[in-house]
């Protein structure tokens, strides 16, 4: 009992210290906007300019999903420790999905949110939150399957994710590289999987599954 506890925990310090990257480094590695303005601001972080800039734009153009975007990140990002902001931009992120459920950056910056409330939250409540972030994620990458940053994220989820301990390497290597739309190796990595004699029946039902919805 000891053991299993003390592997849940490691696990829950894995995701939470994935996510607390994933804030940091999101920005610097690839585009979120469109717009170049909105773009340069977010990557110089320069998130109070950008709360700012948003504002401003919803103003003249209630429909601006992007700038409905830049100002739930601006929120967020500002100052993460600030509880009222981040509840201020986790109902801004709703109004962006509701309003924009087509539009990747609203599910983006919802992500984003929701990844630094749960920096914030004990180890067992962030845990509950991860299959609610993994779905946000998997929606941006639905609607923008070129987003670099859903895929890296959704990649660390499903690499350090709930149950993982239970998930052999390559059955977790297959499911990151299917996240990041790499079919034919995760096909590959699947099959080499299902042929270890020594794989668990109920992990190689699943894989199997997952090699059917591959085609």
């Amino acid at each position: 009992m000891k053991a299993l506890h003390t592997r849940r925990t490691r696990l829950i310090t894995a995701v939470l210290a994935a996510l607390a990257l994933g804030t940091s480094l999101g920005s610097a590695q690839a585009a979120v906007f469109k717009d170049a303005q909105l773009e340069s601001l977010h990557e110089a972080g320069k998130f109070a300019e950008l709360e700012q800039q948003a504002q401003t734009r919803l103003k003249a153009n209630p429909a601006d999903a992007e700038a409905s975007a830049a100002l739930v990140l601006g929120l967020s990002l500002a100052d993460p420790v600030d509880a009222k902001r981040m509840e201020a931009g986790a109902q801004q992120a709703k109004l962006c999905t509701d309003r924009h459920p087509a539009v990747a950056v609203c599910h983006l910056a919802a992500a984003q949110n929701l990844s630094l409330q749960m920096l914030n939250m004990g180890m067992a409540k962030a845990m509950r939150s991860v299959g609610s972030l993994k779905d946000v994620w998997i929606r941006t990458l639905e609607l923008e399957p070129t987003s670099f940053t859903a895929r890296v994220q959704l990649a660390k989820l499903y690499v350090m994710l709930a149950g993982a301990d239970d998930h052999p390497i390559d059955h977790r290597l297959g499911d990151t590289l299917l996240a990041k739309g790499d079919k034919a190796q995760a096909k590959a990595v699947y099959e080499r999987f299902i042929a270890n004699k020594r794989a668990k029946p109920a992990n190689v039902e699943e894989v199997r599954k997952s090699l059917a919805r591959l085609g």
